[in-house]
């Protein structure tokens, strides 16, 4: 748990800021203190913290601006994991989370830039990083939503090369979730899926260093795809 302290000053130009953020400057301003109370609680069970075989983790956070502030919200998000060894050194790694974001009391309003985004490695793979969901207008650029929710179910295939399992990790994976503007958007049938195959390398200058490549399986017009993704370190 902890306490923090935030200014922002948003800054728009005429022509090139969405009217989104123009609406929300024109309701609140364009400069914002906010005194904060940060907590999280987690429960991890799992062998080892990289390529885990066995074990869970659940981990629950909540950050508050609180009263006081110049905006009121709080942002809450859980994230699970659990690993199921199978026979022959086969592991099915499930993952899940769900985030939200809204204000409270008197204010509804929620600053753009607490905004919740999926795409991309960590969430749905095969969609560019970031780009599902909400687009502002008039531009149609990637402006994120008040409600995330992602799943992805991997099946990790033993490689001969490496006995261990501790530095490479090859998997096939599904995975779906959307982000939507308003929890009362929310449709099953707006989750975007996907399904390909991973690869994952603990490399001694780089950290962990992922490469995945994907099919979009229910991509709709505008959906901006990209099905050979890389990464490489820690996400925060």
């Amino acid at each position: 748990a902890g306490l923090g302290f935030e200014e922002v000053a948003l800054e728009t130009f005429p022509g090139t800021t969405s009217d989104e953020v123009l609406q929300f400057v024109v309701r609140n301003g364009t400069r914002f203190s906010t005194y904060q109370f940060r907590t999280g609680i987690s429960y991890d069970s799992r062998n080892r913290t990289f390529f885990a075989t066995r074990g869970a983790l659940h981990a629950l956070t909540l950050d508050l601006a609180l009263p006081g502030s110049d905006l009121q919200y709080f942002n809450a998000s859980y994230r699970a994991q659990t690993y199921v060894p199978l026979p022959y050194r086969f592991v099915i790694e499930l993952n899940g989370s769900v985030g939200y974001v809204d204000g409270y009391g008197n204010d509804d309003d929620v600053p753009p830039y607490e905004n919740f985004f999926a795409g991309g490695p960590r969430t749905v793979r095969g969609y560019r990083d970031g780009s599902l969901g909400p687009r502002d207008t008039p531009f149609g650029n990637e402006f994120g939503g008040k409600l995330r929710t992602t799943a992805q179910a991997e099946l990790v295939i033993p490689l001969p090369i490496e006995s261990d399992g501790k530095s490479t990790r090859l998997s096939g994976f599904f995975d779906i979730g959307n982000v939507f503007a308003e929890p009362a958007d929310f449709e099953f049938g707006e989750l975007r899926q996907s399904a390909g195959i991973a690869f994952s390398w603990f490399t001694p200058f780089l950290g962990l260093l992922d490469l995945s490549y994907a099919f979009p399986l229910n991509a709709k017009e505008g959906d901006r795809t990209d099905r050979f993704q890389i990464t490489f370190g820690s996400g925060f």
